[in-house]
């Protein structure tokens, strides 16, 4: 927006963006030959004044005022710059940028990184953040707790990151971080391995919350979580179900309580039992 003041602060010119700006913002009609403040809200008034006498001192003047409107807080830039007639400041010029968006995204930023450096102190998960423009990684403690990697190690660039993901893995993670980028999604999970400092790779599971500016993703904020001893257990129960379903003995696995959670085909065979009429029951009712 653009207004040429007088001393007054009477609208000696305007554009067309600041007529529009006032009827969309305040539902006021901006025009030549008024005076500013009897248009704008009283709360800002007296701010208006005072970087006018600055300005009109010959100093240009830079600030930042928050309007509250229709209960949304709206943030503008101004800039009051000095008109001189032979030497003497006769108008100032006074142009505003609506810079709410970037406020806004400044103070989610905040919130994200103050959150982000509570849970980093909280979990012994290995959190991340990753500035994607500069390249830079930082770890918290997790980096060293799971995989035994010193400080050294903790402000290495992504490319560092990928280099210690299991080479069988290192597609998988890629394709889901850029289809993340790519379909603009903020949330991001993967399974792969990641290698520790003594060579040998474990098994994570990595999730993370996308940060976007102009539609461009500038940040990323994670947590790897180790998951291996569970994918152990996982593929030991694998191991036995295969066993159980090759045998010919009939095979229940049950809970702790003794009630049923699966049966294999020979059991089925042999009792005529099949898995849903007796998953739930005690071996003992049946």
């Amino acid at each position: 927006t653009f207004v040429l003041l007088d001393r007054q602060l009477t609208i000696v010119a305007i554009n067309e963006v600041a007529q529009q700006r006032g009827l969309n913002i305040f539902n006021i009609q901006l025009k030549q030959g008024e005076n500013l403040l009897a248009h704008l809200p009283d709360s800002v008034k007296q701010r208006v004044v005072n970087n006018a006498q600055r300005a009109f001192a010959g100093e240009v003047v830079n600030t930042e005022t928050t309007i509250n409107q229709h209960n949304c807080n709206m943030h503008f830039a101004a800039r009051y710059f000095p008109v001189k007639e032979d030497g003497m400041v006769t108008h100032i010029i006074l142009t505003a940028v609506d810079v709410t968006e970037s406020k806004q995204f400044e103070q989610k930023l905040k919130y994200i990184t103050e959150q982000y450096d509570i849970v980093s102190k909280a979990t012994n998960d290995a959190v991340w953040d990753w500035h994607i423009a500069d390249d830079t990684l930082a770890w918290n403690h997790g980096l060293t707790t799971i995989f035994g990697y010193d400080q050294h190690h903790m402000a290495h660039a992504q490319a560092w990151r990928r280099y210690n993901i299991h080479p069988q893995d290192h597609y998988t993670f890629i394709k889901e971080i850029e289809d993340t980028f790519a379909r603009r999604q903020t949330n991001f999970s993967c399974t792969y391995r990641f290698r520790c400092t003594n060579g040998v790779y474990k098994y994570v599971f990595d999730r993370a919350y996308v940060i976007y500016e102009n539609e461009q993703p500038v940040r990323m904020i994670g947590a790897i979580q180790d998951i291996d001893d569970r994918m152990a257990n996982l593929e030991e129960v694998k191991k036995l179900s295969l066993v159980a379903s090759k045998t010919d003995s009939a095979v229940a696995i049950t809970d702790k309580y003794n009630r049923i959670e699966w049966i294999n085909q020979s059991f089925t065979t042999l009792t005529g039992y099949i898995l849903k009429e007796v998953i739930g029951k005690k071996l003992s009712g049946i």
